[in-house]
């Protein structure tokens, strides 16, 4: 957590020592950009797998999520790496274009949380100062991803008729 210029406490990261505020992206924020990041065949062709991890579906149950289900990318990396060949490069610029495309109907599955860092000092191949910090998926969610989140989210009730 950090504090923002309102002296509120924000989600948030720190880099190179400056406290950066975490902003949720959806794929409405950075349409044009998504067009423009080059997505590895090999990481396309896996592109189903975001969903399982995502969701804590399956094998991927395990991968932790806070209380709002965002996944740390580093934790997403590791569960990711556990369902793919291993010559599939698993590259934020990957991760975050496949995730950001939006169906046909013009919607996303999922959200980034991101710092907007201006002098990032290191090439992140998304042409944007955006870092991808955390992901989740917007719906479509395990039972048990949602009882281990322990959130807001994790006291909804199937409503059976």
């Amino acid at each position: 957590m950090v504090i923002n210029a309102d002296g509120e406490e924000v989600p948030g990261i720190l880099f190179n020592g400056v406290a950066y505020e975490l902003e949720m992206i959806g794929a409405s924020d950075v349409e044009s950009l998504v067009e423009c990041i080059r997505v590895d065949k090999r990481f396309s062709d896996f592109a189903t797998r975001i969903n399982k991890v995502c969701r804590g579906i399956a094998n991927c149950s395990k991968t932790p999520m806070d209380k709002e289900l965002y996944v740390d990318l580093e934790d997403f990396a590791k569960a990711f790496r556990k369902e793919v060949p291993p010559d599939v490069f698993c590259a934020v610029s990957n991760l975050f274009a496949t995730a950001m495309k939006q169906d046909k109907y013009g919607k996303s599955r999922f959200q980034f949380l991101c710092a907007r860092i201006n002098e990032l000092g290191f090439e992140n191949h998304l042409q944007s100062n955006l870092v991808p910090v955390k992901i989740r998926a917007i719906q479509g969610h395990s039972k048990e991803a949602l009882e281990k989140a322990g959130g807001l989210f994790a006291n909804a009730v199937l409503h059976q008729t």
